[in-house]
């Protein structure tokens, strides 16, 4: 499924307030240039789109996954599970949660750049999981990419603010400044379609954690993401190979935040179910500088590796 959920940690709770009041989230016009609103002809239509990818998932059709989808999002999802050694596409329907509902949802507001939509929704969200607990007022983030057979989905985020009741009932007023802050903000441009990756050696989760950090990482040919403010557990895409498989971070300091809430801090874990533990720490990199701009490093996966992690080590630029 595509579903990404987003917790913001407590740490962050007033610089993400800062970052909103900075956009103009507490007043009713914003102070920087943002999206479009999404008229209402194409809301409904990408409400009926997403509907009709709801229910391929639920039917477990793959054609009509196919045709609701975004070409770029079926190779990211292919890649995903080629990556964690399943069969493609069988392994597709094998979720563990049920994609929302948006009935019962309030729609507080739309956005769209060039050939990228968004439509926001908050309420309790339900994922029919064996859950007794009362959902939490959240918020669904449904995203659709223009293609040249017309509008596909492309993915959807769940932003749990739990403990952050304020921002929540701000954004079920409509203020969606959060969603104009990058990574998240739309750039009217579709993402390239990725290259198919072959099945990996190994499969392979990574972990960043980057607090008043913007960090942009790359590991392997395949692998690339961006991270602020917060900490991240991800499939690496193409998993990894026994070897050595390159990791570039790039850092750059979001303004504003005191040195002591900094930190930057890197896991690679190899998934290993032929060994005693499901997985291995691979690699681990806290620097002793984190504000320097790219750090070039080398994961290392071996069988001095595969039983206990490996420090990363700085490598010299252009070697």
């Amino acid at each position: 499924m595509m579903l990404r959920f987003i917790r913001f940690s407590g740490l962050w709770r007033r610089w993400l307030l800062l970052f909103w009041l900075w956009l103009g989230l507490a007043s009713p016009v914003l102070s920087v240039p943002g999206p479009d609103q999404v008229p209402p002809p194409l809301t409904a239509e990408l409400e009926r789109l997403y509907a009709s990818w709801k229910s391929a998932m639920s039917s477990r059709d793959l054609t009509a996954w196919s045709r609701t989808t975004a070409r770029s999002r079926q190779m990211m999802v292919r890649n995903t599970i080629v990556s964690q050694k399943r069969d493609w596409p069988r392994a597709l329907f094998t979720l563990a949660m049920t994609p929302p509902e948006t009935r019962g949802l309030r729609l507080v507001g739309s956005q769209q750049l060039g050939a990228e939509a968004r439509l926001v929704y908050h309420g309790r969200i339900d994922f029919q999981l064996d859950d007794p607990r009362r959902p939490p007022d959240a918020v669904l983030v449904l995203d659709f990419l223009r293609e040249p057979g017309g509008w596909k989905f492309f993915a959807s985020r769940y932003f749990n603010f739990r403990d952050f009741p304020a921002e929540s009932a701000a954004v079920a007023r409509g203020d969606l400044g959060f969603l104009l802050v990058p990574p998240l903000a739309l750039t009217g441009t579709p993402p390239p379609v990725p290259r198919p990756c072959p099945s990996p050696d190994y499969a392979g989760q990574i972990r960043v954690a980057s607090f008043g950090y913007t960090t942009r990482v790359r590991l392997g040919e395949y692998h690339q993401d961006v991270v602020v403010g917060r900490a991240t557990t991800e499939v690496v895409q193409g998993g990894l190979r026994r070897g050595v498989t390159p990791l570039v971070l790039e850092v750059e300091p979001v303004p504003g935040v005191p040195p002591g809430e900094r930190s930057l801090e890197v896991t690679v874990h190899a998934l290993t179910p032929t060994l005693r533990t499901p997985s291995s720490e691979v690699f681990t990199y806290r620097p002793n500088n984190p504000a320097a701009p790219r750090h070039e490093l080398n994961v290392i996966v071996g069988p001095s590796t595969l039983h206990k992690g490996n420090e990363g080590q700085l490598i010299p630029a252009g070697q």
